[in-house]
């Protein structure tokens, strides 16, 4: 039975054809096709860095860019029971490209300035277009097939020449690389989440594992306009290279041509034929959450899918997903068949959970294809959260406490199914002093739907800076909370608001007792009244915006009924204050502002 799966291109053991047989490659004249080499190390901090920019310039360019993320130098020493993905070859190539420390990069091997080929990481973005506007004097394309029983990989590499090469010779380059190789990889900041595992595991790609052609290829001397060359490899592949397994499912191979060691003129990927495989073999990849825009209790997740090897199109994919609150099943259609060789991105049906606000861990398989059973189907996990707040009255009051930098400020509340603002607000005037912070208030009306509170920052650097630790919330006409934020975001804040008016009485974990805070503002002391409808043992704390507490009151028993709670507050400084009341089926919050 035959499967067809998107191999990067590959050249095996050598035999020179030259043929006019089955002509694939192209013979109009095109540009070239880019080649990053990425000189990395599993203990190189900044190099999941470089592995982001690298994968962001692969979305961004995914027919044209071909990645190889060679492992050398000490960074890529490994210590005992840690993965090695060293290779004979990239001490070789590292000195060649004349890097000066990790990260680095190669784009097309091309000299961009000075006398070397490496260039630190940042530069990637602009020198792979460049590489892209380039016209190539040859193409290259390749098939081949593999026996999954004998692990015999075949490929048919073809070069046509539109134009002649102004060097003596080309020189054609195999490389294998693996995707999906789990091992220890330093990481100085949260660079690169999306390979990050749960238990602090690293997913390594573009791994590069061998070359074919030997460490500087294989010369081609027919390099004249008009020249056809044809070559077949073929090569047995091992179990294990280095202490990683060679897992077939996860291999890409790529081919490319150079001018001596330098300066790569094309690169191709290519279909291989997969024989004695498996029927299906689908790869689920990056899980995030889809921006929502929906006050319900679900979360809509985005995935990324590689259909890597298919007997036939895929028509049905059955997901099967699991929370903290529970596990379920959903069945996702594809508009258009889903073919071999191609990737994917989906959105899944809802995932319902079971609080606002709070992250939780989702964890998704595929575990039918057209309707079978499905063996072979990874996990992926990512957190999701339902970023929303729920307002037992109709009018709200929006408080933003601005940070020095008001004119950077902007806001609006919009009607999502009808895209109403119906209020919005900055940007404000700077303020004169370093830290300053100063409250900016505005009132809504909210009628049945769902709402978007998103706030924007044009520096990108939040309201809560060294410029005044600025915060925001939105309370109900009764002073309760009905969202809040510290202020540390970036570019954006986004929230979800929602009117219902049985919210009070109908949610156990949320705002279920009355109380109020008397006096409000307070300068010496302020008494919190609640009405308790039972006996409780509950514990009481002050709690400043950024998140610490000021004021510990400790775990103490509450009677029903009206009860009283002093708040000593002399000793505070000047500013908002929370004070939270938690204990069994208890949940209660209310804003305090201190005065002088």
């Amino acid at each position: 039975m035959k499967k067809i799966f998107s191999f990067l291109c590959i050249s095996l053991m050598a035999t020179a054809v030259v043929s006019a047989q089955e002509r694939f490659v192209s013979e109009t004249a095109q540009n070239r096709k880019a080649l990053l080499e990425e000189y990395t190390g599993i203990h190189c901090g900044y190099c999941p860095d470089g592995h982001a920019r690298a994968n962001a310039l692969l979305e961004k360019y995914p027919d044209d860019l071909f990645i190889m993320n060679i492992h050398a130098g000490g960074y890529a020493t490994p210590a005992a029971g840690e993965v090695d993905l060293r290779t004979p070859y990239g001490e070789a190539l590292a000195s060649n490209s004349g890097l000066s420390g990790y990260p680095a990069g190669s784009v097309s091997r091309h000299i961009f300035s000075g006398n070397v080929t490496a260039t630190d990481r940042g530069a990637w973005a602009t020198n792979v277009p460049k590489i892209l506007a380039m016209p190539s004097y040859v193409n290259i394309a390749a098939k081949g097939t593999l026996d999954w029983k004998t692990r015999e990989l075949t490929v048919k590499v073809q070069l046509y020449y539109t134009g002649s090469a102004e060097v003596a010779s080309n020189f054609v380059h195999v490389a294998i690389t693996q995707d999906n190789i789990v091992g220890t990889q330093s990481n100085y900041g949260n660079y690169n989440p999306s390979q990050i595992l749960p238990g602090g595991k690293y997913v390594h790609h573009h791994a590069f594992r061998d070359f074919l052609t030997g460490q500087w290829g294989e010369e081609v001397s027919s390099v004249a306009e008009g020249d056809f060359v044809e070559k077949t490899y073929t090569k047995v592949l091992p179990e294990i290279i280095g202490n990683v397994d060679l897992e077939l499912i996860d291999l890409h191979v790529l081919a490319f041509v150079t001018e001596t060691r330098n300066e790569v003129v094309n690169a191709c990927n290519v279909q291989v034929e997969h024989l004695n495989g498996p029927d299906y073999y689908v790869k689920l990849g990056d899980l995030s959450q889809v921006l929502d825009n929906s006050c319900d209790m679900d979360v809509r997740m985005s995935v990324k899918l590689e259909n890597k090897i298919a007997a036939e199109p895929i028509t049905s994919l059955t997901f099967r997903y699991e929370t903290p609150d529970g596990e379920g099943e959903f069945t996702y259609e594809p508009e258009e068949p889903m073919v071999a060789g191609l990737n994917y991105t989906l959105t899944t049906a809802p995932i319902a959970i079971s609080s606002r606000n709070k992250e939780k861990n989702i964890a998704l398989q595929v575990v039918k294809i057209n309707g079978k059973e499905y063996e072979n189907g990874n996990v992926v996990e990512a957190s999701a959260v339902k970023t929303m707040g729920i307002s037992a009255t109709s009018d709200i009051v929006i408080n933003i406490w601005q940070d020095k930098y008001g004119t950077d400020i902007t806001w609006q509340l919009k009607e999502i199914e009808s895209a109403t603002v119906l209020a919005s607000g900055g940007p404000y005037p700077d303020l004169s002093g370093t830290s300053n912070t100063k409250q900016q208030t505005a009132n809504a009306t909210l009628a049945d739907g769902c709402y978007v509170f998103a706030i924007y920052d044009k520096n990108k650097d939040g309201i809560n800076t060294s410029y005044g630790a600025g915060h925001l919330s939105v309370d109900d006409a009764e002073g309760k909370v009905v969202f809040e934020h510290d202020g540390k975001y970036k570019d954006s804040l986004r929230f979800l608001v929602k009117f219902d008016p049985d919210f009070v009485s109908n949610q156990k974990e949320n705002e279920v007792f009355q109380a109020v805070l008397l006096p409000n503002p307070a300068s010496e002391y302020s008494v919190l009244k609640v009405d308790m409808p039972a006996v409780k043992k509950v514990h009481v704390r002050l709690m400043a915006v950024n998140g610490s507490c000021v004021l510990d009151l400790g775990k103490s028993t509450l009677n029903a009924g009206l009860q009283e709670i002093m708040l000593p507050v002399k000793n505070l400084s000047e500013g908002m204050y929370f004070v939270t009341v938690q204990g069994d089926g208890v949940n209660l919050t209310r804003k305090l502002l201190v005065i002088r």
